[in-house]
Protein backbone atom coordinates (compact mmCIF):
# COMPACT_ATOMS: atom_id res chain seq x y z
CA UNK A 1 0.00 0.00 0.00
CA UNK A 2 1.32 3.03 -1.24
CA UNK A 3 4.92 3.60 -2.40
CA UNK A 4 8.79 3.32 -1.62
CA UNK A 5 11.44 5.85 -1.88
CA UNK A 6 12.65 4.62 -5.15
CA UNK A 7 8.79 3.92 -6.47
CA UNK A 8 7.43 7.40 -5.49
CA UNK A 9 10.68 9.08 -7.27
CA UNK A 10 9.93 6.74 -10.77
CA UNK A 11 6.40 7.58 -10.72
CA UNK A 12 6.63 11.30 -10.22
CA UNK A 13 9.17 10.98 -13.09
CA UNK A 14 6.68 8.77 -15.44
CA UNK A 15 3.42 10.79 -14.70
CA UNK A 16 4.00 14.61 -13.95
CA UNK A 17 4.56 15.63 -17.67
CA UNK A 18 7.96 14.46 -18.24
CA UNK A 19 7.13 10.72 -19.47
CA UNK A 20 10.73 9.51 -18.56
CA UNK A 21 11.09 6.38 -17.09
CA UNK A 22 13.66 6.11 -14.40
CA UNK A 23 15.34 2.61 -12.71
CA UNK A 24 13.02 1.23 -10.04
CA UNK A 25 15.32 0.77 -7.19
CA UNK A 26 17.86 3.79 -5.11
CA UNK A 27 20.86 1.83 -6.13
CA UNK A 28 20.29 2.11 -10.01
CA UNK A 29 18.48 5.30 -9.68
CA UNK A 30 21.97 6.25 -8.35
CA UNK A 31 23.77 4.70 -11.45
CA UNK A 32 21.75 6.66 -13.79
CA UNK A 33 21.84 10.59 -15.16
CA UNK A 34 24.52 13.19 -14.89
CA UNK A 35 26.31 13.63 -11.43
CA UNK A 36 25.25 17.31 -10.38
CA UNK A 37 27.08 19.39 -7.35
CA UNK A 38 24.90 19.89 -4.71
CA UNK A 39 25.70 23.75 -4.83
CA UNK A 40 24.29 23.55 -8.73
CA UNK A 41 21.30 21.46 -7.70
CA UNK A 42 18.04 22.40 -9.72
CA UNK A 43 14.57 21.54 -9.26
CA UNK A 44 13.75 18.00 -10.55
CA UNK A 45 17.28 16.61 -9.93
CA UNK A 46 17.32 13.47 -7.96
CA UNK A 47 19.11 13.78 -4.87
CA UNK A 48 20.53 10.56 -2.66
CA UNK A 49 21.21 9.80 0.92
CA UNK A 50 22.87 6.67 2.65
CA UNK A 51 22.83 4.57 5.02
CA UNK A 52 26.05 3.11 6.24
CA UNK A 53 28.38 2.65 3.29
CA UNK A 54 25.09 2.47 0.66
CA UNK A 55 22.26 4.68 -1.21
CA UNK A 56 19.02 4.34 0.68
CA UNK A 57 17.00 6.89 0.24
CA UNK A 58 16.29 9.44 -2.81
CA UNK A 59 14.03 12.71 -3.08
CA UNK A 60 13.52 15.34 -5.83
CA UNK A 61 14.80 18.43 -5.49
CA UNK A 62 12.42 21.33 -5.45
CA UNK A 63 14.51 24.39 -4.45
CA UNK A 64 16.06 26.32 -1.54
CA UNK A 65 17.90 23.12 -0.39
CA UNK A 66 14.22 21.50 -0.24
CA UNK A 67 13.48 18.31 -1.26
CA UNK A 68 10.30 15.90 -1.33
CA UNK A 69 10.59 12.24 -0.83
CA UNK A 70 8.20 9.60 0.71
CA UNK A 71 8.35 8.02 4.12
CA UNK A 72 6.04 5.28 6.00
CA UNK A 73 4.58 8.34 7.50
CA UNK A 74 3.82 9.58 3.46
CA UNK A 75 5.13 12.20 1.25
CA UNK A 76 7.73 15.00 2.73
CA UNK A 77 9.14 17.95 2.52
CA UNK A 78 12.92 18.08 4.06
CA UNK A 79 16.06 20.47 4.58
CA UNK A 80 19.38 19.09 2.72
CA UNK A 81 20.90 21.31 5.46
CA UNK A 82 19.22 19.49 8.50
CA UNK A 83 21.95 17.64 10.44
CA UNK A 84 20.52 14.32 9.70
CA UNK A 85 20.08 14.99 5.56
CA UNK A 86 23.53 17.06 5.42
CA UNK A 87 25.44 13.61 7.69
CA UNK A 88 24.06 11.15 5.05
CA UNK A 89 23.90 13.07 1.87
CA UNK A 90 25.78 10.80 -1.28
CA UNK A 91 25.00 12.95 -4.39
CA UNK A 92 22.71 13.87 -7.16
CA UNK A 93 21.58 12.89 -10.53
CA UNK A 94 20.06 14.96 -13.19
CA UNK A 95 18.00 13.03 -15.43
CA UNK A 96 15.69 16.06 -17.13
CA UNK A 97 17.67 17.90 -19.36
Amino acid sequence: KGFDVSGYTQYVYKNAGSNISIPRTVADQYKSGTDVKQSSLQAGDLVFFKNGKSVSVVGIYLDKQEFIYVSSKGVKTQSISTAYWKNSYAGAKRIIK
